[in-house]
């Protein structure tokens, strides 16, 4: 919930202004709707006490509620409810929980205020009227384009949302230590991750036995701070489908009957868990991404994982999903995906979504292999396959040799690599063998050809 918001000068968030944001939306009006539409919106807005009477109600909603609302991120321009709004309107948020998200981000230009108040805090105790001046260098009091954001409006906020209260010379000083550490903790890691430096989308690529998932692993340990409960882990498959990754109706007992549920997916779990906890990073790692019909099961995601669509980010971007949910992935959640580039038989990604990923190679290593022969075996078979194949995607890992010894070498090779070279040749037993003769011309093994089955390598006796 990274803030583009405009901070509004006259009002703030309260329980009747939750009572109106619940009316407007659940009749579903927009700027658009016609006049009888809105008319009725307000006639109820009054009744509900939002207003003293109709009159007091009347044209409110056009010139002001629905700006209301865009400001502080509860409405989208097109005044359909963002996440946020949609949590505050079905009370899963406190409206001091609200204000202290919205004070926690709220960002001008560059920089946080918050963050700045509270170390000014950290370090002096409290802060006067004169040093927030100073503190924000009058910047953030006179925005163009936007009205006055003074010392009044900063401790009301500050105060609604619990993290700071005025003492009794009227300074404001920290209400809750601990609320006030995790804000700076926040500010910390979101620096962090700024500098991080991670593509939010990735794809580690290569051939089978590079250590793919072994690797993303890692690499979600390095964007998480090692702390697995913010990874999540699926893996694609030719059935996987929308509705398992984003949402979709699912079968749910009900006294007795069976009824039809909205149900959400591995995706939209994690991605709402993200959106609630904007301080920690996220990862879902999705093994064997290309497995699946990608298109079909990312959907609007296609648009809304994109760096600059996120939320949070310049151009956020929400949808509206098939159940009336509003979606946005937030700009704290990484994806990563793992993809076997020597399968060519399962779906390729497609050139729109290629474009939002960064892909990585990992490429095979054999100089992770510490014992020799079974080092100068991967290299031999390597230099043979990217000589007859001239493709770097259909090499051997060096995931097959990690660990073992000559002992184990004729179960690798007869067991899994002839097989893979089988295949690769699609079954030109005359290559396989030219190969597999080459990679062990110089080594005491032989190749075993009984012609009612596929060659086999033996030690020599």
């Amino acid at each position: 919930m990274y803030m583009i918001w405009k901070m509004d000068v006259h009002k703030f968030m309260s329980e009747i202004t939750r009572t109106a944001l619940q009316i407007i939306t659940a009749h579903g009006v927009t700027k658009k709707s016609e006049a009888a539409e809105i008319d009725a919106v307000e006639r109820e807005l009054a009744d509900a006490g939002v207003y003293k009477n109709y009159d007091g109600a009347k044209g409110r909603l056009r010139r002001a509620l629905f700006s209301y609302f865009e400001r502080y991120g509860c409405l989208d321009s097109a005044q359909q409810l963002t996440p946020i709004g949609r949590a505050f309107a079905e009370n899963r948020m406190s409206v001091q929980e609200f204000s202290y998200q919205y004070v926690l981000n709220y960002k001008h230009e560059d920089y946080y205020p918050t963050h700045r108040m509270l170390r000014h805090l950290k370090e002096h105790g409290e802060l006067s009227p004169f040093y927030f001046l100073m503190l924000q260098q009058d910047e953030i009091l006179n925005p163009e384009n936007e009205r006055a954001i003074g010392w009044d409006i900063w401790c009301y906020m500050l105060t609604q949302s619990g993290l700071m209260v005025k003492n009794h010379e009227k300074n404001l000083i920290i209400a809750n230590w601990g609320l006030a550490q995790k804000s700076l903790d926040f500010y910390e890691r979101r620096h962090t991750r700024q500098s991080l430096g991670f593509p939010l989308n990735t794809i580690l690529y290569g051939p089978p036995g590079t250590g793919k998932t072994y690797s993303l692993k890692k690499y979600a340990a390095k964007i998480t701070g090692d702390i697995g409960c913010f990874t999540v882990f699926t893996t694609f498959h030719q059935s996987y489908s929308y509705e398992d990754f984003i949402q979709g109706l699912r079968p749910v007992p009900n006294a007795g009957t069976m009824t039809f549920a909205p149900v959400d997916g591995v995706f939209k779990r994690i991605a709402d868990q993200a959106m609630h906890d904007r301080g920690n990073n996220y990862v879902i790692i999705i093994d064997e991404i290309n497995r699946a019909n990608i298109s079909k099961v990312f959907g609007e995601l296609i648009t809304l994982i994109e760096e600059d669509k996120r939320w949070g980010a310049e151009n956020e971007l929400s949808v509206t999903l098939p159940s009336g949910d509003t979606f946005a992935v937030p700009d704290n959640l990484y994806i990563i995906g793992t993809m076997n580039s020597a399968d060519k038989s399962i779906s390729l990604i497609d050139t729109a979504l290629r474009r939002r990923f960064d892909f990585i190679e990992i490429a095979p290593n054999a100089s992770l292999i510490e014992n020799e022969t079974m080092q100068q075996v991967l290299e031999n078979l390597n230099k043979e396959l990217l000589k007859e194949l001239n493709s770097t995607d259909l090499l051997i890992g060096h995931a097959y040799f990690l660990g073992k010894s000559e002992a184990d070498l004729t179960n690798i090779m007869n067991r899994s690599i002839i097989p893979l070279l089988y295949e690769y040749f699609f079954d030109n037993e005359k290559k396989v063998k030219s190969i597999v003769s080459k990679v062990f011309e110089s080594l005491d093994f032989k190749i075993i050809d009984e012609k009612v089955g596929r060659i086999k390598i033996a030690q020599r006796i």
